[in-house]
């Protein structure tokens, strides 16, 4: 079975559908030399060594703004259900040099001149690692794009394989993004060129010799997706040195302390709390499936559920639901037909959310489509023992500040990898997964 590239849109298009279907993927070009076709790629990204990192950086700020004044209305309004205002988001220049900072051990421009660390006493500069192979998930694409801007500021070469899934929604963004250019100190920079060392590709999951000529072309490999798309990635073959960024399945919850929530603020907590259960339908692993109060508070149990359910239903006007399968459809009715006698439901007149409210111990299986469990527990310390490590990802906290430091240590050292506060669990920040990723993009050259 072939490699297949992707092409990027010469002019963006509202689609009905931004799944890879076979008819698009027929319809793409063969890849028949992958070797011969990344070293054009590779030719072509030498232009990221060219620029400055000010540069990269002005260039993505730029868009944003551009996106929000010139985009069509109904490109911004399909993009808005894959987390659009997120991405934009994350490309202000505001944030991009913060997280650069956090990656580069506080130097912004250690990829462009070298930087003179006084606690080593030596200079360092940071090189890109080489072609970075990007293994994308369907379920939240614009994760994918937050990782293709990595690898581009990176200044590596990156190929990115994309998912049956919401598979064109990568293409288009960078189709927007092509048209873009920004003046830097009287140089233009050119969107084109900026992502002429990215190669978009499809292959099917069980080409073998189609991911193992993916995976022997890689310098790093990064895999985002499920358990069994992770471990398929993992076990291809690799070159000595070649390494793995992994973004695998994780599982994310709340915290709500006794007396923690200011009553007179009830509705814009709920609201948040809201907010990071509908981001991304809860497909992303940073999302809330489960919501544990501590009782003895002001507010808890039964109560707190219908506080919720209500700013459920506020949030969805605000983040319409995406159309769902007659399977998920199915699934959200047989979950709620199952707590009808155990436990008190809550949910809108169709399918578009639901909270269960239950006295059932432990964390309820994640189930997607806006389904929120509310459990009560008897303190804080009972929460601690259902983390895993590499299982759990963010935990939403609401809780006395006095109690917070003790909690927070016991829950790190439980394996809990981010601690936020409510309304921010599904903001993209660093580090990820425990790790600083553009740190592991780079290699590092130290110089007497």
């Amino acid at each position: 079975m072939p490699l297949y590239q992707i092409s990027v849109p010469n002019k963006p298009q509202v689609q009905d559908n931004y799944d890879l279907t076979d008819n698009i993927i027929l319809a793409s070009a063969e890849i028949n030399d992958y070797e011969k076709t990344l070293d054009e790629i590779k030719a072509k990204g030498q232009y990221l060594r060219k620029i400055s990192m000010n540069s990269l950086i002005k260039f993505f700020d730029t868009f944003t703004r551009e996106f929000i004044m010139t985009a069509d209305p109904k490109i911004q309004t399909q993009l808005a259900t894959h987390g659009l205002s997120f991405l934009l988001t994350f490309l202000k220049r505001n944030n991009l040099e913060s997280m650069l900072k956090e990656n580069f051990h506080g130097n912004l421009t250690i990829m462009d001149e070298q930087i003179y660390v006084k606690g080593l006493n030596k200079n360092l500069i940071a090189q890109p690692k080489g072609v970075i192979t990007h293994w994308l998930a369907g379920n939240v694409p614009i994760l994918g794009m937050i990782s293709l801007i990595q690898g581009i500021l990176t200044r590596n070469v990156n190929v990115v394989k994309l998912s049956r899934e919401n598979g064109l929604v990568l293409p288009l963004l960078v189709s927007l993004m092509v048209q873009v250019e920004a003046e830097v100190d009287g140089i233009k920079i050119s969107g084109r060129d900026i992502f002429c060392g990215c190669l978009f590709l499809y292959c099917e999951k069980d080409d073998i010799q189609g991911q193992q000529s993916l995976s022997l072309n890689s310098d790093i490999r990064v895999a985002w997706g499920g358990r069994a798309a992770v471990e398929n990635v993992m076990s291809l073959t690799r070159r000595y040195g070649t390494e793995d960024v992994i973004f695998g399945p994780k599982y994310s919850f709340a915290v709500i302390g006794r007396n923690s929530i200011n009553m007179n603020k009830i509705s814009d907590f709920m609201y948040r709390l809201a907010l990071d259960a509908s981001v991304f339908d809860q497909q992303g692993c940073n999302s809330p499936h489960t919501v544990f109060v501590e009782q003895g508070g002001a507010l808890e149990g039964e109560p707190f559920a219908q506080h919720l359910a209500n700013a459920m239903g506020e949030l969805l006007k605000r983040i319409p639901r995406n159309q769902i399968s007659s399977d998920e459809a199915y699934s959200v009715v047989n979950i709620r037909s199952e707590y009808f006698f155990t436990g008190k439901v809550f949910s809108s007149e169709g399918t578009e959310w639901t909270v269960i409210y239950s006295e059932e111990e432990g964390l309820a299986d994640a189930c997607y489509s806006r389904i929120v469990f509310v459990r009560p527990v008897k303190n804080l310390d009972q929460v601690l023992n259902y983390i895993k490590p590499k299982q759990h990802q963010t935990i939403g906290l609401s809780i006395a500040m006095e109690q917070k430091d003790e909690f927070v240590k016991k829950a790190a050292a439980r394996g809990i990898e981010r601690i936020t506060e409510i309304g921010k669990m599904t903001v993209y920040d660093h580090p990820w997964d425990g790790i600083f990723p553009m740190d592991r993009f780079v290699r590092w050259v130290s110089i007497f």
